[in-house]
C-alpha cells in the first residue's frame, strides 16, 4: 500500500480566502506537517491540511467560504481527488453547491487505505466547522473592511463593559413606573443581559430618564427606539432628545420600524424611496445630536422581502449621495424564528454595498410556541441563539428577545402577552436557562 501522508503532502492547494477562524486554520495547515493518524487527536490545522490536500480545485474569487469548504467537507471514498466547480450563485445572492453534472469524474482512484483516512479526517473537519461556524453556508467570503475617512470601524463603536451579546427588548410601552423598572432591570442583570432596547415616544424627553439611569448603572447598554406612527416625521426636536439621552449614556438610536410592512406605511405598499427619505432626515438629526442612527429594522415576514428591501435601500442611499450617513450608523435586525443566524445574510448585503461591515444589533427576535413549535422547541432555539453570542462574529453585537414583560410590566397590548418572558401566570423557562448559561 502507498504512503497516504506523503501523497497528501504532494498535492498543491490553490488557496482561497476563507474568513475568520477557518482562514487562520487553513493558513496554519499550509505550514504544518501532517500528523500521523495514530498520534491521538491531531490539531485541527493538521486535520484540515490532510483533508484539503485530498482535493485540488481552481481558485475562486468573490464566492462565499462555503464554496471552498464543501470542496473537502463533501469528500467521500468514491473519489477523494475530485475537481469541484465553483458554487452556483442563486438569484437571492446565496450560493449553492454545483449540480452533480458539473462535477467531473475523479481525477484518479484513491490509493488503498486512503479512503479511510480521508473519511476520518472529513468527519473531524465537519465537527470542527460545526463548532466554529454553526451555519457555514451563510458565512460570507469577504476582503478586509475598507473604512472610509470619517467612518467608524467596528472596534470604535461603544459596547457595554461586560458585553455578553445578550439583548432584551423592554416592555412594549413608551414609559414605565419606577417599581417596574427596578424589578425587571434586576431580572435582566440576573440573566446576564448587557443590551436593552426600549421605546421612546417620538422626541419626548424625560419619560425614560429613570429607565436609562438604571440600565447604565447596572452596566446594560441602552438602545433607544424612536417610536413613531409609521414613516411619519418624528414629532418634536429629535436632535435635542438625542443630546439629552446621549449625555445620560445612550449612544444607539433606532429609527423607524419594519418599513417593509404595509402596516407601517399606513396601509400603502412598502416603498424604498419613502423609507430612505424619512430615514435620512431623521438620521441627520440623530448625527447632529451625537448619536448613532440605526438603519433597517426590517420584518423577516414583510410585505416586501427584507433582504431585497435592504439591498435597494442601500442602493437608494448611494444614488442620492448620502452613504456618508452610514459612517456612524448600525444595522437593526429582526431575526425571529429558527433563522436567528440570518444576521450573516444581512452583513453580506451591507458588505457588498459598502465594502465593510456595520454593527448588527438584533433589536427584536425570538420564537413562540404554536402549532409547529413546542415550548421545549422555544427554549432550545432561543437558548441556542443566546449561546451563539459567546463566540459571535465581530459585526454581530447583540441578539435581542422580544419581550421581557407585558401585562406584568405595565404593557397595554394583550396581543403581546404570549411573547413575554414574565407573564401573570408564570415565568418562561428561558429565564432560568439564561441565568444558568455561561456568558
Amino acid at each position: 500500500m502507498g504512503d497516504p501522508q506523503q501523497d497528501f503532502q504532494s498535492i498543491r492547494i490553490e488557496p482561497a480566502r476563507p474568513a475568520g477562524a477557518a482562514g487562520l486554520a487553513a493558513g496554519a495547515a499550509r505550514n504544518t506537517p501532517a500528523a500521523s493518524p495514530s498520534a491521538g487527536s491531531p490539531l485541527f490545522s493538521a486535520v484540515l491540511g490532510r483533508t484539503l490536500g485530498a482535493a485540488t480545485y481552481v481558485p475562486r474569487a468573490n464566492l462565499r467560504a462555503n464554496a471552498n469548504f464543501q470542496a473537502f467537507v463533501n469528500l467521500d471514498a468514491s473519489g477523494p481527488r475530485r475537481f469541484y466547480q465553483p458554487a452556483v450563485k442563486l438569484p437571492d445572492g446565496r450560493y449553492a453547491p454545483p449540480p452533480a453534472s458539473a462535477k467531473p469524474a475523479a481525477a484518479s482512484a484513491a490509493a488503498p487505505g486512503q479512503e479511510s483516512l480521508v473519511s476520518q479526517a472529513t468527519e473531524k473537519v465537519k465537527a470542527a466547522l460545526a463548532e466554529i461556524l454553526p451555519n457555514p453556508a451563510l458565512a460570507p467570503l469577504t476582503a478586509p473592511d475598507v473604512v472610509p475617512p470619517g467612518a467608524l470601524a467596528l472596534a470604535d463603536y461603544p459596547r457595554p463593559q461586560n458585553d455578553t451579546g445578550r439583548g432584551m427588548h423592554w416592555v412594549p410601552t413608551t414609559a414605565s413606573a419606577p417599581d417596574v423598572i427596578d424589578r425587571f432591570v434586576k431580572e435582566m442583570r440576573d440573566m446576564k443581559i448587557s443590551w436593552c432596547v426600549f421605546l421612546n415616544d417620538n422626541a419626548n424627553i424625560g419619560a425614560n430618564d429613570y429607565l436609562v439611569q438604571q440600565l447604565v448603572k447596572n452596566g446594560i447598554m441602552p438602545v433607544l427606539r424612536v417610536h413613531t406612527t409609521g414613516l411619519a416625521p418624528v414629532e418634536g426636536d429629535l436632535t435635542a432628545m438625542v443630546k439629552h439621552y446621549k449625555a445620560m449614556g445612550v449612544d444607539y438610536f433606532q429609527l423607524y420600524n419594519e418599513p417593509n410592512l404595509k402596516f407601517e406605511n399606513n396601509g400603502y405598499a412598502p416603498d424604498v424611496n419613502r423609507y430612505v427619505s424619512a430615514w435620512s432626515a431623521a438620521a441627520k438629526a440623530v448625527v447632529a445630536g451625537g448619536g448613532l442612527p440605526g438603519f433597517g429594522s426590517l420584518s423577516p415576514q414583510g410585505d416586501a422581502d427584507d433582504k431585497q428591501f435592504l439591498r435597494q435601500s442601500l442602493a437608494a442611499l448611494k444614488a442620492r449621495g448620502e452613504t456618508g450617513l452610514l459612517n456612524t450608523a448600525w444595522l437593526s435586525l429582526h431575526n425571529y424564528g429558527a433563522n436567528y443566524m440570518q444576521f450573516r445574510d444581512a452583513d453580506a448585503i451591507v458588505r457588498s454595498s459598502l465594502g465593510r461591515s456595520l454593527p448588527v444589533i438584533s433589536t427584536e427576535g425570538g420564537i413562540y410556541p404554536g402549532q409547529t413549535v413546542t415550548p421545549a422547541d422555544q427554549v432550545r432555539i432561543v437558548s441556542d441563539a443566546y449561546r451563539h453570542m459567546r463566540n459571535r462574529e465581530p459585526s454581530y453585537f447583540a441578539y435581542t428577545y422580544w419581550i421581557i414583560a407585558n401585562e406584568e410590566g405595565g404593557g397595554h397590548d394583550k396581543d403581546f402577552t404570549a411573547h413575554a418572558l414574565f407573564q401573570p401566570g408564570g415565568v418562561s423557562p428561558i429565564v432560568k436557562a439564561l441565568q444558568q448559561m455561561e456568558s
